[in-house]
């Protein structure tokens, strides 16, 4: 028995398929035609059922899915006589199948083609189908470590097998799903693997970009975010992906509702919501009917926006998509909540309930100005159930760690929460700003409270000093979590028997500590040109930090006299004379550094400027400190006079 098309019709497959990779759409469904020709006068079951399943893959792609569905329902049947074909021929049913949201169907199609590939050994087919059991049933249900263990199989096999085309499939829905979920650092690592997997302006750049573009207005990167979804809309529209249509469409209002322009983002919206109903895409169209609701109630059309969460509900459940349902609930709980519409309640349990079961409580961080007050009223309105849940939403909310920091403290003073910069004006309220230096630069970010306010009121007494902390913790936990309701506990602030901690999460950044890890890895250079100035530049608090301030510029000072050094003898002298500037900046009268600089500057032939150095520095040395310059300084001036 043969175990496939004949060999000219399986050459025009496979032309067909490498013209969909690379982009051209139209070129594909033209070749798939004249195999699909080609079979039904010269071939047998296997070679039509082999174009049907061609032809129905590229007719799905561009939203034709109901006629996808039929071209693959009759290679299916036309495949019993070979089991590779028919495993493509299930395969594909069940892609078409995923995309019309019949999601119980697609996982049966799918799981009988790969019972099939394993009997047959057809290991390619089994990546495919797992990737399409990720993003067309378990993604779409919320069933997400499912759908990252499936992906991750399937990329493993990708690799294995050496199908680097393919990579980008599971690297989608991987990088999606870490965005989706929070975990923005796996994200990024993800597009990166993906920006290597991708052909420029094929279907898989195009979802690259969208993930970029996420990302990047997530990272407050508004321009780069921009470009990246006009660089995916470009894509979707050369190759008629009708999800990808829809889905850049839904972050282009995202974008737009987040940066303030509300009009814009419903009109992208209302686009992304049609794009999807003409391609009968039941997964994007539930995503675009959330950002359109959310677009009427920024909008402030309470009424408009209601009916278009129930619509997002119905849809959710018709699919049975926890993660959407889940996600539409809990939004539209809490616009009810803010209206003081007596659905609230309600709305707010089955909320909780699906959250719970799903696993899904990256949703309450993800949208915690919003759900805070729903929980700060159901701890204090006396139902006892509602009390329960909201006790249970805090709990994990407080394993979920918070967005990291970034801390500029050399040189200036700014702290950043991912980019958002926290207002100066913010952190001086109550001298909360002296809190979190003092904290920063205590041992292990935690000092007794006795010490904090001998430190920062040293001037005050017990009772005032004590009520000044309070006041001054209150206001650094509200700049750091402006969202957090009174009592409610703070992830980036402890207080405990006495003691304050500051608990930065991972991925925070602290600049002086960078500069001195560097430092030890002897990595001079790249220490240097992070120094930008005196630790947190003006007054300090607590003579620990002057001290450690000294400390830091010293280990400055020996960094840059490293590089002047090892750049001078390398010949490079320029990079020398520029690194003993900028100690003299630190220290005019660093001697060592201006030796230095008078032989750099003697190699380049400026022996003027090498006399000036000396004697702005032997003028130096009178002035502030009443003493001559070092005898090995005045030889070497001595033999270039």
């Amino acid at each position: 028995m043969t175990t496939g098309p004949s060999p000219k019709i399986h050459k025009l497959i496979q032309e067909s398929f490498e013209s969909e990779r690379s982009g051209d759409i139209g070129a594909a469904i033209q070749t798939a035609r004249e195999a699909l020709g080609q079979a039904n006068d010269h071939g047998g079951d296997r070679e039509r059922a082999a174009a049907l399943a061609c032809l129905a893959y590229l007719y799905d792609h561009i939203g034709k899915f109901d006629e996808a569905l039929k071209l693959a329902e009759d290679a299916v049947g036309l495949s019993g006589d070979d089991p590779k074909v028919q495993v493509d021929a299930l395969m594909t049913q069940g892609i078409c199948l995923s995309d019309l949201g019949r999601l119980a169907q697609t996982e049966q199609c799918l799981l009988a083609a790969m019972e099939l590939a394993r009997e047959q050994g057809y290991l390619k087919a089994i990546q495919k189908c797992l990737h399409v059991l990720s993003a067309g049933v378990y993604l779409p249900r919320g069933q997400f470590e499912l759908a990252i263990a499936a992906d991750e199989e399937s990329l493993h096999i990708a690799e294995e097998l050496d199908l680097h085309d393919l990579r980008w499939f599971p690297l989608v829905t991987l990088g999606w799903l870490y965005w989706a979920t929070g975990k923005r650092p796996q994200a990024l690592e993800t597009l990166k693997s993906l920006r290597e997997a991708v052909q420029p302006y094929s279907m898989g750049d195009g979802y690259c970009c969208c993930l970029a573009a996420d990302l990047a207005q997530d990272g407050g990167v508004s321009e780069e975010a921009l470009a990246q979804y006009a660089k995916a809309r470009s894509i979707a529209d050369i190759i008629g992906d009708p999800g990808l249509g829809a889905e850049l469409r839904t972050g282009l209002s995202r974008y737009h509702r987040r940066y303030g322009c509300a009009s814009t983002a419903y009109n992208w919206a209302c686009d992304a919501v049609n794009v999807a109903e003409r391609a009968h895409s039941s997964p994007t169209l539930g995503w675009a009917l959330i950002e359109k609701a959310r677009c009427r109630w920024s909008l402030g059309d309470f009424k408009g926006a209601k009916l278009e969460f129930y619509r997002a509900i119905d849809h959710a459940e018709s699919l049975g998509a926890r993660f959407d349902l889940a996600g539409a609930q809990l939004l539209l709980a809490a616009m009810l909540f803010q209206h003081e519409d007596e659905a609230a309640a309600r709305v707010w349990a089955e909320a909780v309930q699906n959250i719970r079961s799903g696993g899904y409580w990256f949703l309450v961080e993800r949208e915690r100005a919003l759900v805070f007050p729903l929980i700060a009223f159901s701890l204090n309105n006396g139902d006892q159930a509602a009390s329960r849940s909201a006790t249970e939403m805090l709990s994990h909310l407080e394993q979920i760690s918070p967005p990291p920091l970034h801390v500029v403290t050399l040189g200036s003073f700014e702290l950043r929460q991912g980019k958002d910069l926290i207002p100066t004006r913010t952190l001086e309220k109550r001298r909360a700003g002296d809190l979190f230096r003092l904290l920063l630069t205590s041992p292990d970010r935690k000092i007794e409270g006795d010490r904090a306010m001998e430190a920062i009121w040293p001037e005050k007494s017990p009772s005032a000093a004590t009520a000044n902390l309070h006041q001054a913790t209150s206001a650094l936990r509200r700049a750091l979590e402006p969202d957090l309701p009174d009592r409610f506990p703070s992830r980036y602030l402890k207080v405990h028997q006495g003691e304050i901690s500051l608990q930065l999460p991972g991925e925070s950044r602290v600049d002086f500590e960078e500069f001195q890890n560097l430092f030890r890895k002897r990595e001079f250079s790249r220490a240097l040109d992070l120094y930008g100035g005196d630790l947190f530049p003006g007054s300090l608090v607590g003579d620990d930090a002057v001290i450690f301030r000294e400390h830091l510029k010293q280990q400055a000072i020996q960094a840059a006299l490293n590089v002047a050094a090892q750049e001078l003898e390398k010949g490079n002298y320029e990079a020398s004379l520029e690194a003993c500037l900028k100690t003299l900046r630190l220290e005019p009268w660093q001697e060592k550094s201006v030796l230095t600089g008078m032989q750099a500057l003697m190699a380049l032939d400026n022996r003027a400027g090498a006399i000036r150095m000396y004697q702005r520095l032997s003028a130096s040395l009178r002035d502030e400190l009443d003493v001559e310059p070092q005898n090995e300084l005045q030889e070497y001036f001595r033999s270039i006079l």
